[in-house]
């Protein structure tokens, strides 16, 4: 192991706010590098070209290795052999961990027969009671004791998140804040009708009360006649330029 200088970090810090990756991969290796999350990963058609990612993760002094369409990378090789271990057994707990998920939404997660229709029908539920959903960055649906609820382990997590991407690159959290408070997760059923919206914020908003949020007539036209194979979500615009 070997340590960088801090004028060294900044100046690949500042690489990676101008890499050609997606916000929230660059958020991603922050949090890894900064120890909120063990293990995260990255889609290799992501990867810029000339490798240039993969010289930030060696300079930050994470570890990597591929698997399947995707590049693993965390601060310990022990932990990366564990996750492709999990990703080959399909073991939603230990993927789940090791991704710095909250252990009760693991929990939850990985005992279910269905999770893709349990995230539907949380998705719904939040809808059809207002809950809130910390949905800064993370790709999971907090379980039933953390949605709609204060001081929970994923509304702690969400800060955590949010406090560390703030002091290591306001940029990229500017930006990802931008994104996720200037955008509406809109919920289809299967049968493609809209029941409802996550706003900005994260609270959920059933379909009648759309107007409240969405004043672009036109945009309200797509939202509305939306026919998808759901059930789905698409995340879109409030207002047009």
């Amino acid at each position: 192991m070997y340590y960088e200088s801090e004028s060294s970090i900044a100046e690949t810090i500042e690489r990676l706010e101008n890499l050609g990756i997606p916000e929230s991969n660059k958020a991603e290796m922050l949090w890894v590098y900064k120890g909120n999350i063990p293990v995260e990963d990255i889609y290799i058609e992501k990867i810029d070209e000339n490798s240039e990612t993969m010289d930030i993760l060696k300079t930050l002094d994470l570890k990597s290795t591929e698997f399947k369409d995707r590049l693993f990378y965390s601060k310990d090789q022990e932990l990366l052999k564990n996750m492709i271990d999990a990703q080959i057994r399909q073991d939603k707990k230990l993927m789940g961990m090791l991704y710095g998920y909250p252990e009760c939404c693991v929990f939850r997660y990985s005992t279910l027969e269905s999770p893709e229709e349990y995230n539907t029908n949380r998705l719904l539920t939040a809808i059809r009671e207002g809950q809130r959903l910390p949905r800064f960055l993370r790709h999971y649906i907090p379980c039933p004791n953390c949605a709609g609820h204060e001081n929970t382990p994923s509304e702690k997590l969400d800060d955590l998140l949010k406090r560390t991407l703030k002091h290591s690159s306001p940029k990229i959290y500017h930006s990802l804040i931008a994104s996720s408070e200037d955008s509406l997760d809109c919920i289809y059923d299967a049968h493609g009708k809209l029941c409802g919206i996550i706003t900005g914020d994260g609270i959920g908003l059933p379909s009648h009360k759309l107007e409240s949020v969405v004043s672009d007539s036109n945009l309200m036209k797509f939202i509305l006649s939306y026919k998808g194979s759901g059930p789905l979500t698409i995340r879109i615009k409030p207002y047009h330029a």
